[in-house]
């Protein structure tokens, strides 16, 4: 049996009847507007065939070597965002190491981090209001591409 579904998954058996006349007498409150998902969601975490494709033209030393250095730079860039003046002491250093992050990432085919940190760089210079957002999607994006890099990389031992 198939129960019909609204937008929030609540089977709308469950749900009380609208009524015209009610909707007519009570109060109009407008409803807020549905969250936007966040920049880049709807990209992969990491592009495998990209991944691939470039690690087709080195070395796995190498690869892993690139990886490691990624990792380390999104680690920093990390640490630099939960810091108490990350967006108005160091925001031109913040956006500088978004942007290198950002050109190794799409390489690597690390797609959500890219874009994300491509978008940060660009409002740190913009001085756009949406900064401080773009500086949580930025870590929510580095945090799973960190886990994913780090995959890729060999345990120490």
């Amino acid at each position: 049996m198939l129960i019909a579904m609204n937008a929030l998954d609540i089977p709308m058996a469950s749900l009380p009847a609208m009524r015209n006349d009610t909707a007519a007498s009570a109060p109009q409150v407008p409803c807020p507007a549905p969250a936007a998902p966040a920049p880049g969601s709807d990209l992969p975490v990491l592009a495998l065939a990209t991944l691939k494709r470039t690690a087709a033209f080195l070395k796995p030393a190498v690869l892993v070597s690139h990886l490691k250095t990624l990792t380390e730079r999104g680690e920093t860039l990390l640490r630099g965002l939960r810091g108490a003046e990350a967006l108005t002491g160091n925001s031109g250093t913040l956006a500088s190491s978004a942007h290198v992050l950002a050109g190794s990432a799409g390489m690597f085919g690390f797609e959500r981090l890219a874009f994300v940190a491509c978008r940060f760089e660009t409002a740190v210079q913009s001085g756009a209001i949406e900064l401080p957002d773009l500086a949580k999607d930025l870590s929510a994006a580095l945090e799973v591409s960190i886990h994913e890099m780090r995959c890729f990389i060999p345990a120490a031992g």
